[in-house]
């Protein structure tokens, strides 16, 4: 979805470009308040990526607090990052496939999800 189709749902608000690779910018999901909430915007891809706020999960019950564990053994494909070593120290990155080309991108403090999102599998604005 572009820019111009994600503005037209009425859904989002506060588009702007950062810097960082060229045309990328953000926007908000309304009513999601201060965190989270954040959408990533390519200008090749479109919308890149999408952060859960307040109660959201995954179909699966996956939502912010979830242990390690439990995300775990709702995502067989779980991954944690390794620059972070996130399974080793329980803080961190990792990410688990959601379906097509998107996927479930978790970040742990503790051993907690304190981040939740979707993102692109080959997104171009970040990392």
């Amino acid at each position: 979805m572009t820019v111009n189709q994600a503005k037209a749902t009425g859904l989002i608000t506060g588009y702007t470009t950062y810097d960082g690779p060229e045309g990328c910018g953000n926007s908000r999901l309304k009513g999601a308040g201060s965190s989270g909430g954040e959408i990533t915007h390519s200008p090749r891809l479109g919308v890149v990526a999408i952060q859960a706020y307040g109660k959201m999960h995954t179909p699966e019950g996956i939502g912010f607090g979830s242990t390690m564990d439990q995300v775990r053994s709702a995502y067989p494909d779980f991954e944690g990052s390794d620059v972070d070593e996130t399974e080793r120290f329980g803080d961190g990155r990792a990410w688990a496939h959601a379906s097509g080309k998107v996927n479930y991108r978790f970040t742990f403090d503790n051993d907690k999800v304190i981040e939740l999102g979707l993102e692109h599998q080959n997104q171009d604005c970040y990392e």
